[in-house]
């Protein structure tokens, strides 16, 4: 067993030495076959893309119920929007609002 056991950890050990020795050559081999494989898809799937037309229904057809319904709606909003900035409110934050709520403690 420790024999078996010694011989493969040497085996081990003399694998990992040969390949980083050559590691500059095996990082600019990797690099090259990382470029190829990248290229290889990135064309695949750009003609893949270039071969497919967007489709675009030639005439969209509007619901004009619905549209009425939102505008109306739209036209409601901005009306309680315009009537809330032309309302006046007491300011809260002023001296004479903060002096009021003193005295009534």
């Amino acid at each position: 067993m420790k024999i078996k056991g010694k011989k493969i950890k040497q085996g081990v050990r003399n694998i990992f030495k040969k390949l980083f020795q050559k590691i500059y050559l095996i990082f600019v081999l990797l690099v090259i076959l990382n470029l190829i494989l990248g290229e290889f898809f990135f064309w695949k799937y750009y003609l893949k893309a270039e071969e497919k037309e967007i489709e675009i229904p030639s005439s969209l057809k509007i619901d004009q119920t619905l549209l009425n319904k939102f505008s109306l709606n739209q036209r409601e909003r901005e009306e309680l929007f315009k009537a809330a900035l032309n309302k006046d409110y007491p300011e809260l934050f002023s001296s004479s609002a903060l002096r009021k709520t003193e005295i009534e403690k």
